[in-house]
């Protein structure tokens, strides 16, 4: 996949003073490839699936931003540049039994290893530059556990409980010596509900409860020396 803004013009103080002007180029290249395994049909009580997952993708930004204040005629540019680049690997799979014919049990787990690297230039009227050059791998686990009781043929209760994630990263408008790394951000979800058809399956009725538990989303830490230009 493709994506493109070249440019998109935005008014970085949105009022009506002249000489306040923004500009961001942004180009984006995507790729990814997801190879899945599952039997035909499944082994008496048991079933499973399984599956490897790949995905690139590199993005080249040009940020500039034009201020002026008319009472003190103060004026400056900001302006940055960064090309950065993602890449990410998971394994993943899932095991079901059933027990009887109204309860299923679902294993669930989700392995994977994200690794960015990120090379920013800054020229600013008002900070003096600042090249940053960061890279770091991000690993993650995510297991899930699923029950489901078939009450009936139209009626199923369920519920869920697991973890997800974001993988941590690198802002290119944060400045050392605050760092521009981010972790990674976790969620951890409960979900319990209901699902129905009626009338012959032409009408569906569901209902859920979820609870999501959201942690790290905003914590930052230091660069290492090795970090920085």
């Amino acid at each position: 996949d493709v994506f493109k803004l070249d440019p998109f013009k935005f008014d970085p103080d949105f009022s009506p003073l002249p000489g306040n002007t923004g500009e961001v180029r942004y180009a984006q290249i995507q790729w990814s490839e997801e190879l899945r395994v599952q039997p035909v049909a499944p082994a008496g009580p048991w079933d499973w699936r399984g599956g490897l997952f790949f995905s690139t993708s590199d993005t080249d930004v040009r940020r500039t931003v034009d201020l002026f204040v008319p009472p003190i005629a103060l004026s400056g540019r900001d302006l940055i540049d960064y090309t950065s680049v993602s890449d990410n690997y998971a394994a993943f799979g899932e095991l079901t039994r059933g027990m009887g014919d109204k309860l299923n049990l679902t294993l669930g787990l989700r392995l994977d290893y994200t690794v960015r690297a990120m090379r920013r230039t800054r020229t600013s009227t008002f900070v003096p530059p600042q090249p940053v050059q960061a890279d770091e791998g991000f690993f993650n686990a995510a297991p899930k556990l699923t029950l489901g009781w078939h009450v009936s043929d139209e009626v199923l209760l369920y519920g869920s409980t697991g973890s997800g994630f974001k993988p941590g990263g690198f802002s290119p408008f944060m400045n050392p010596p605050m760092s521009p790394r981010f972790d990674t951000e976790t969620t951890w979800a409960s979900e319990i509900g209901v699902k129905s058809s009626w009338l012959d399956r032409k009408l569906t009725a569901n209902l859920a409860l979820f609870y999501y538990d959201v942690t790290d989303s905003s914590r930052t830490r230091g660069l290492n020396s090795s970090d920085t230009d």
